[in-house]
């Protein structure tokens, strides 16, 4: 993809099992699917590949690794940094030091809060949504060779999968991502198509809700195939506005909940997750859900991985029951989720 940067991706792998080893420890008697992909790393050293006795793609959670290790390169992330003993913001001189990108590495930041069994005495890393009409931004999920498009058009040469290939391309990267556990209804082909040609570190290099995007810009030309409940996500910028004049900048909002019962692809729990770490939501359309959990699992992993609800002192598992609705069907965004990884 034209947005990748040269020499990322043998950078990265040169150290993605050391950096993942490193913070990423299952517990020996999981059988939790996601900690198998782990379980192998630690075991052979290295992640699982082509050519291997089974298939890299049928571990649920492959590409976290991948994630975790691009959260926790200097290419990708700006965060905050130690000055005198404090956390302060970087100055623009010392992000030039850190990397072009605008993702921190808040994966490092939530599994380190993890380990540690409470919050960290330092603020959330300040994550930098792009406005999804730039030019640089409307590539990725727009352009008809590469990115969201071009996987879509790579799912319709490979195996025909045609109005249905959008929706099999969330179910592939909801389980490479370890938000779902049940793998993608495609072939063997297309899952090894999909494994060579899907690359997300331009989605990382320029944070934005790309699948909500595509989603949205089906409407016009798909019709109800594309977007059946006529989905459409409001502008990052308008978001990142409503969340400054509801949010206050002088607390420590950490331990606020947020909701959004109409969750959508999950956009205002992704700008509230510079503030809070309990983000939670429903939403009537399960594609959505699952898009809100695969954004969660690229940008804020509390969202798609609740941190347990004793780190903040109660039980949170109301705010995801729907019983309260018996006329409507809603999909929680993570219950039944707190506090587990494997």
């Amino acid at each position: 993809m034209s947005a990748q940067p040269p020499n990322a991706v043998n950078a990265l792998l040169a150290n993605v099992c050391d950096v993942v080893r490193s913070v990423v420890t299952p517990p020996p008697e999981s059988t939790h699917p996601r900690a198998e992909v782990f379980y192998f790393l630690n075991r052979e050293g290295r992640l699982p590949r082509i050519g291997d006795e089974r298939a890299p793609w049928t571990y649920c959670g492959w590409m976290l690794p991948y994630v975790i290790s691009l959260h926790a390169h200097p290419l990708f992330g700006k965060c905050h940094t130690k000055l005198n003993g404090e956390f302060v913001a970087l100055t623009p001189t010392r992000l030039s030091q850190r990397g072009i990108g605008h993702c921190p590495d808040r994966w490092g930041y939530h599994l380190r809060t993890l380990a540690a069994g409470e919050l960290l005495d330092e603020p959330i890393p300040r994550i930098e949504f792009c406005g999804e009409f730039e030019n640089s931004v409307r590539r990725i999920w727009e352009g008809e060779h590469e990115g969201i498009a071009g996987w879509c058009h790579v799912l319709d040469q490979t195996d025909g999968y045609s109005w249905d290939s959008f929706k099999h391309l969330v179910d592939w990267l909801a389980f490479a991502l370890g938000v779902e556990t049940e793998p993608p209804r495609i072939g063997i082909n297309a899952n090894e198509a999909l494994y060579r040609t899907v690359n997300i570190e331009p989605l990382l290099l320029q944070p934005c809700d790309y699948f909500g995007a595509a989603l949205a810009a089906r409407k016009g030309s798909g019709g109800k195939a594309w977007n059946p409940i006529a989905f459409f996500p409001t502008p990052h910028h308008l978001v990142e506005l409503m969340t400054q004049l509801t949010m206050s900048h002088e607390d420590d909002l950490r331990s606020k909940k947020v909701s959004d019962p109409a969750l959508g692809s999950g956009r205002m729990l992704l700008h509230a997750s510079n503030y809070s770490l309990r983000l939670y939501g429903m939403d009537i359309d399960p594609l959505v859900v699952k898009i809100s959990k695969i954004n969660g699992a690229l940008y804020a992993p509390w969202m798609s991985f609740p941190l347990p609800a004793s780190f903040f002192g109660d039980d949170m598992a109301q705010l995801n029951d729907t019983t309260f609705e018996p006329d409507v069907q809603a999909y929680p965004l993570n219950a039944g989720t707190q506090g587990t990884l494997f």
